[in-house]
C-alpha cells in the first residue's frame, strides 16, 4: 500500500497537470490547490504504525482517535461539489483512494 503521502502528491500533481495553462497566464489569476491538509493525518498514521509495532494498545487507539478526525474532515473537504469540481476528477480520484486506503488503516 502507498502512503497518504504519495496519493497527495499524485493529486497536486494532476491539478497543476490539469491547470497548465492558468499557470502559464499568472497574470490572469491562479486556481490554487483547493484542499489544505494541516491536520497531521501522514504523523498520525506513522505513530500509529510504531504503536502498533510496540504492540500499545492506549497508543493504538489515540492515534486512530487522531487519525479519524483528520480522515473525516479531509474527506468533508474532498466531497465537498465545488473542491470536487476545482480539483478534477483524476486529482480527487487520487485523494479519493488515498483517503480509502488510510480509512482501512484505522478500523
Amino acid at each position: 500500500m502507498a502512503e497518504w503521502s504519495t496519493y497527495k502528491e499524485a493529486a497536486l500533481r494532476q491539478f497543476k497537470t490539469d491547470h497548465a495553462s492558468e499557470m502559464k497566464n499568472a497574470h490572469e489569476g491562479i486556481t490554487a490547490f483547493p484542499v489544505k491538509f494541516e491536520l497531521g493525518l501522514s504523523p498520525a498514521l506513522k505513530s500509529l504504525a510504531s504503536a502498533k509495532k510496540s504492540n500499545k494498545a492506549t497508543d493504538i487507539q489515540k492515534y486512530k482517535t487522531n487519525g479519524l478526525k483528520a480522515y473525516n474532515a479531509y474527506r468533508q473537504r474532498i466531497d465537498d461539489a465545488n473542491t470536487k469540481k476545482t480539483l478534477g476528477t483524476k486529482a480527487w480520484t487520487y485523494l479519493d483512494t488515498g483517503l480509502k486506503e488510510v480509512h482501512k488503516l484505522l478500523q
